[in-house]
């Protein structure tokens, strides 16, 4: 449970940097400085958090990360790129600012002894802030795992309230070792299923 809730932490910084990123319209030097604020957020959580180049490409609000590390003392996560973009049709079909989330290259160190980590060569994502929640939707990823799916997150404080996720692929039996979390249920074919709560968010392609 010490991990899922390290995991937790993380991902918390990553939807704060994601929500500043919206608060902010990044061009040029205003990405970099959410960057920063978010390593020190990151930093007083025990976490450690950088980058070797942080950007702002082309003309329309995006913000492009390179070679980005995040550490932790249970487990390390990194992707050779992240970019993040506004989405212009997801946002008119969600009826709310949108982005497009994109991590190329991930490979994640695992708290489980004997383990190698795990390698993801794409996840990307569609987010969404409607109705005072975070909406996931559009989840893809591929790799040792391979996930699809949507979920929303209630904010303050930030709470999983919906899911449907799918996991599979060659190193899904790894999820054994989150043990018991009850929304997380194995189905047939060794594929796992993440289900909490209703339909949750469709909001667009």
């Amino acid at each position: 449970m010490r991990a899922v809730r390290a995991l937790g932490a993380a991902a918390f910084c990553a939807l704060v940097f994601i929500l500043s990123f919206l608060a902010f319209f990044p061009f040029d030097r205003g990405v970099e400085l959410v960057w920063l604020r978010n390593v020190r957020a990151a930093g007083e959580r025990g976490i450690s958090l950088d980058a070797s180049n942080v950007s702002a490409p082309g003309f329309l609000p995006s913000a492009e990360l390179v070679n980005v590390r995040l550490k932790s003392p249970l487990f390390s996560v990194e992707a050779g790129r992240a970019h993040l973009s506004l989405s212009f049709k997801s946002s008119l079909a969600a009826l709310a600012p949108a982005l497009l989330v994109r991590f190329e290259r991930v490979s994640a160190g695992l708290p489980v002894p004997g383990e190698e980590p795990l390698y993801m060569d794409l996840v990307d994502a569609k987010i969404a802030l409607r109705g005072g929640r975070l909406e996931v939707f559009d989840i893809r990823g591929s790799g040792d795992l391979e996930v699809s799916g949507r979920a929303a997150f209630t904010r303050p404080p930030l709470s999983l309230a919906e899911a449907d996720i799918s996991m599979g692929g060659r190193r899904a039996k790894l999820l054994e070792s989150l043990g018991p979390l009850p929304p997380l249920r194995r189905g047939e074919g060794g594929a796992w299923r993440l289900k909490r709560g209703g339909r949750g968010s469709d909001g667009g392609n």
